[in-house]
């Protein structure tokens, strides 16, 4: 690339560089591959000389070790060859000289004079030679033996003597190796592992002099823990031979030596030392003796201050009995102290008095500042005068730390009290919390109450107990709170975390034109609440409500149970309508000229003209909002669960409950939500309509049953269980329409039809069901009326197998007249009398002999010796 330069007027010409830029470029790039071919190269070559390094490295160690090795076995060689080389030698000059001796004996007498200095020359090489070989073969051996007895233990080492004498006398082969095989049977296994050879264990028993004393010493010193042992023993705290034992010192030592005599003979048996190693065994003993009574130094102090603190305190438990009266004779006391104490400082006799008023805990602060007040009149200090002296203050001292601790016990006995009497009261209320009526949590309390005593609870404690045993009724609300009062939350506080959360959501005023939701949202809050607890250990209730709340309203967002509509950034947004939701006030309460009000027309007609429109005709009030493709959704989703009988289904998956247009037909129609839907699907659907499951479609008949249980909970206030609590405010929202009926079919009773006609006969129009069946014959258990039917399915199911003991329950009288022997006028009938039940089994026994719960409000009547009869208490 080249540029060209044009110069002005007057100046130089017109020039042109030219700059080769793209060979300038390959010329770099050239040179870079060529730097990261170079790279490359040097990397591969450091590695490369890397592993050659290591290798030679190794060799060159494996080498060297070779050669230490073989140096090593040289060297070894060489002594070897040196020593039978100077033996061979010696013993061939020894041979000459033999041989020229017995040649001597017919030579000149000149010879023998030549060969005597030249034995006088050889004999001390030779000797020399023999005393380096003896004492290098002998410092093996003791070395080997040595080693021998460290490793084979204390017992092995003690038993060396007898084991020496048994096999040296031991006449024949075969009890030598007995001898020597139970002699190693007692020696402690090696470290190593290897066994005891039996060459080497029979040098110990065969040495003789010098060898024979050195083992003799060895087999002492490594036997003797088998002594010291036994003797450091005797000398712990709870030992006989503890200082404690004895009356003195010298009492204590001829007893430490005898014993010590009496366990050396035992472990050595009798053994006899050479004198120098006898020497060596004293000495031992002597220190082992000596290191023993200084430790007993201690022990004998401590004896003689505990002697003098005995006479101390006596002359403290003394000073009650004075004639003068307990502070004339603790006065008189002190001064004995002082006299008696003088030698070893003016204050020792104080500090000794006030030790022993440490040991008499009946002397109390004030007995001390009397004693105080008579020893300053003693000195003419007047009441109140600071400085007193030093024994005078000590005295003082003493006094004030009694006082602190007499106040400190008192403070921690309240507080011990307090405690304990809290542990009682929550030990109580978790009692009475696992009762399941509340009869038996009052009949409790009141006898916990009877047994106890003043201090068992605290006033307040006693009379809140006091309190719930005379209002039953305030007793179950305390053991089973609402959420709110469990959770100490507030009303307002959750409403208006939920109100927020929604608000975020959707638009502000949600929960005021939807106050279904709030209603709807509150009964659900309780478990996101838990569950935020749970997540976030140490939160703060006030941030949990928050929290809760937000997660809440996002599950119902999510999860498509709130819809919004007029959203921002939707197609048909209008900036001066709030967002709305299908559970709006608007949608649920149309107005009377609206698409709304039109549809529900058309429904109220068409009901009037044929009630079971709904069932035959598909009714939308919207062509646009897609609710036919929910309802083919829905259909296919109940399919796959059909056919997969494993998997589970929740209403939370049938997302028409809460659809605007279902809320219209449940409102108009006062059918359930789920019947509806039931009966839209096969409209739309036809044939192709599986139907919802039957535990999910609450039918007219179910909402009658349980309108009829409510209106009986509510009339007789007989709340047993903490569903009935939790019904009351569902069937207060389905009465005032804040709530769809839907709801209340987890709380009726199925109605079960007859599975043939002569259940029909034998069960009638009158019966109601309880749900259970007659074992053995499959009948439904009946009672005559709603009611009873309700105490009976309460009976069973506190009772679990109760069921399998009933013989009876209700007959028509039709089938009674055909049943030979049956009464047409029993309280059995299913439509007469108040219903009863015949029972054989020991579950009704054991009720019977005593009734608790549900069963307390039967009547038992044993009849004909083989059953129980029981009908419902009048009033029940």
């Amino acid at each position: 690339m080249s540029y060209k330069s044009y110069a002005q007027g007057g100046q130089f010409s017109t020039y042109s560089i030219d700059l080769p830029i793209k060979a300038e470029i390959n010329e770099d790039l050239r040179a870079a591959g060529n730097f990261a071919e170079q790279m490359k190269l040097s990397q591969k070559y450091r590695e490369k000389w890397a592993g050659s390094y290591l290798t030679k490295l190794n060799e060159k160690s494996s080498i060297e070790r070779q050669n230490r090795d073989d140096n090593f076995e040289f060297l070894q060689n060489n002594f070897k060859r040196i020593y039978e080389g100077e033996q061979r030698e010696f013993e061939g000059r020894m041979g000459e000289l033999r041989r020229e001796q017995h040649e001597a004996a017919n030579a000149e007498p000149g010879f023998i004079e030549k060969l005597v200095p030249l034995l006088i020359d050889l004999a001390p090489k030779a000797l020399a030679v023999v005393g380096q070989m003896q004492a290098t073969k002998q410092a093996e051996t003791l070395e080997k033996g040595n080693v021998l007895f460290k490793s084979g233990g204390a017992k092995f080492a003690a038993a060396f003597q007898s084991t020496r004498d048994a096999y040296r006398e031991a006449g024949t082969d075969p009890e030598q190796e007995a001898i020597l095989k139970g002699w190693i049977a007692m020696a402690t296994p090696k470290l190593d592992g290897t066994p005891y050879l039996q060459t080497d264990v029979v040098e110990l028993l065969k040495g003789n002099g010098e060898l024979a004393k050195a083992y003799n010493l060895m087999a002492v010193q490594n036997g003797m823990p088998l002594v010291t042992d036994y003797m450091n023993k005797l000398m712990d705290p709870a030992g006989p031979g503890h200082a404690s034992k004895f009356a003195s010192r010298e009492e204590q030592r001829e007893y430490l030596r005898e014993q010590w005599n009496n366990r050396y003979a035992e472990v050595f048996k009798g053994q006899q030392l050479h004198d120098s190693n006898l020497l060596k065994v004293i000495d031992i003993s002597e220190k082992w003796e000596n290191a023993a009574m200084h430790g007993s130094d201690k022990v004998w102090q401590a004896k003689g201050l505990e002697a003098e603190r005995t006479r101390d305190i006596g002359n403290i438990y003394e000073s009650h009995d004075h004639p003068g009266g307990l502070t004339a004779g603790l006065t008189e006391a002190y001064y004995k102290f002082y006299e008696r104490n003088k030698p070893f400082g003016t204050q020792e006799g104080m500090n000794r008095f006030i030790k022993a008023l440490e040991g008499d805990p009946s002397i109390g602060p004030q007995n001390i500042t009397d004693v105080i007040h008579r020893l300053m009149d003693d000195r003419g200090l007047k009441p109140g005068t600071k400085n007193v002296g030093p024994n005078i203050g000590a005295l003082v001292k003493y006094r004030n730390e009694l006082l602190d601790t007499q106040q400190r016990q008192i403070r921690q006995g309240n507080q011990n009290l307090t405690s304990n009497q809290t542990i009682g009261f929550n030990k109580v209320m978790n009692q009475l919390a696992s009762f399941k009526t509340q009869g038996e949590a009052t009949k409790h309390l009141n006898g916990v109450l009877h047994n106890s005593d003043e201090t068992t609870f605290s006033i307040e404690q006693r009379k809140k107990l006091n309190m719930l045993a005379s209002n039953p009724k305030a007793l179950w609300q305390e053991l089973n709170p609402s959420f709110n009062v469990k959770h100490n939350l507030s009303d307002p506080l959750i409403n208006s975390q939920i109100t927020t959360a929604f608000e975020k959501i959707a638009s502000e005023g949600v929960i005021d034109r939807a106050p279904i939701l709030l209603e709807e949202a509150k009964a659900q809050f309780p478990v996101y609440y838990r569950q935020v607890l749970r997540d976030n250990p140490g939160m703060t209730k006030e941030m949990a409500v928050g929290v809760a709340a937000q997660n809440l309203a996002k599950a119902y967002h999510t999860e498509g149970r709130l819809k919004l509509y007029n959203e921002p950034g939707s197609s048909n947004y209008n900036p001066a309508q709030p967002v709305g939701t299908n559970y709006d006030s608007e949608r649920i309460a149309p107005s009377e000229k609206g698409s709304a009000a039109r549809f529900v027309k058309i429904i109220e007609a068409a009901n009037a003209d044929d009630p079971q429109a709904l069932e035959k005709t598909f009714f939308e009030q919207n062509t646009d909002s897609g609710i036919q493709q929910h309802y083919r959704s829905l259909n296919s989703t109940v399919s796959k669960i059909k056919a997969h009988p494993d998997g589970i289904m929740t209403q939370g998956d049938i997302a028409l409950m809460n659809d605007p247009q279902i809320t219209l037909l449940a409102k108009t129609t006062g059918h359930s939500r789920s019947q509806i839907i039931d009966w839209q699907g096969k409209a739309l659907l036809g044939k192709d309509w599986v139907g919802l499951p039957a535990d999910f479609v609450a039918t007219d008949a179910e909402m009658q049953q349980a309108e009829g249980l409510a209106k009986r909970f509510m009339g007789e206030q007989k709340m047993r269980t903490t569903e009935s609590l939790k019904f009351i405010p569902i069937q207060k929202a389905v009465q005032s329409g804040k709530a769809p009926g839907y709801l209340l079919n987890s709380y009726s009773m199925p109605l079960h039809k007859a599975r043939n006609p002569a259940e029909a006969q034998r069960v009638g129009t009158t019966g109601h069901d309880t749900g259970y069946r007659e074992q053995g014959t499959g009948h439904a258990i009946v009672m005559p009326t709603e009611q009873g039917a309700y105490q009976a399915k309460t009976l069973l199911d506190e009772n679990p197998g109760l069921w399998k003991e009933i013989t009876r329950s209700q007959q028509t009288a039709e089938y009674n007249a055909g049943v030979p022997g049956a009464s047409t006028t029993s309280n059995h009938r299913a439509d007469i009398g108040a219903g009863a039940l015949d029972l054989a089994g020991p579950i009704a026994d054991a009720l019977a002999a005593n009734p608790t719960g549900e069963a307390a409000n039967w009547i038992w009547e044993r009849h004909n010796g083989n059953h129980w009869h029981i009908e419902p208490k009048r009033g029940n």
